[in-house]
């Protein structure tokens, strides 16, 4: 957490985020190919878990995410205005009266919990939290409290769509909705980074 802080160094810090990011990664699918071999009887389940599949998943398997999203959702859109504040620097989040690496922490422990309990069900679903977030920054602009309710919905409407899909193009045969997206999400990725690239050009023209 200290290192993703902008104290931290700016670039350098999203440097070391990402390598982070690209350990754990690494670790975990070690550790998966672990389970994999021990305990072969298991494998087409969690190959199918591991391509994004809601086909099988139940009620039950969606108890802990839906509880965790009633629960953490409302917090993180009530404090929509420290997250807004804490994007323009900490000392206007001081200004305000919040606790930036609090509300940093938080807010990092609160997307950990819904990722992980969403993953647990339905696998990891590639490119749609990015296509969430891109879509709600353009409609919603940067408020946080706009922009997570609208994430949302358009994560799950874009979810659904995919997975009715993947149930019409091969069937009776099913395409994981984690496949769909994740040939949909290179393009959108690609964009990112060619957005990037360009306001940055645009910055350090004004800059001169």
């Amino acid at each position: 957490m200290r290192g993703a802080s902008p104290e931290a160094g700016g670039a350098n810090a999203v440097q070391k985020m990402v390598l982070l990011g690209i350990a754990v990664s690494a670790v975990f699918s070690a550790l998966t190919s672990i389970f994999l071999v021990l305990d072969e009887a298991q494998l087409t389940t969690v190959l199918a878990w591991l391509n994004g599949r809601l086909a099988g998943v139940r009620l039950p398997d969606l108890l802990p995410a839906l509880v965790a999203l009633a629960v953490l959702f409302p917090l993180l859109v009530a404090g929509g205005r420290a997250l807004d504040a804490l994007g323009t620097g900490d000392a206007v989040s001081r200004a305000i009266g919040a606790n930036p690496a609090r509300v940093r922490t938080g807010a990092i422990v609160a997307s950990v919990v819904l990722t992980a309990a969403c993953v647990a069900a339905a696998g990891p679903i590639g490119f749609l939290g990015l296509l969430a977030a891109v879509v709600a920054q353009r409609v919603a602009g940067r408020t946080h409290r706009r922009s997570l309710v609208v994430a949302a919905v358009v994560g799950a409407t874009t979810l659904l769509l995919a997975d009715s899909l993947g149930q019409l193009l091969w069937a009776p045969a099913e395409t994981p909705v984690g496949i769909l997206t994740g040939i949909a999400g290179v393009p959108l990725l690609l964009w990112g980074i060619r957005s990037m690239g360009a306001s940055r050009k645009g910055g350090g023209r004004r800059g001169h």
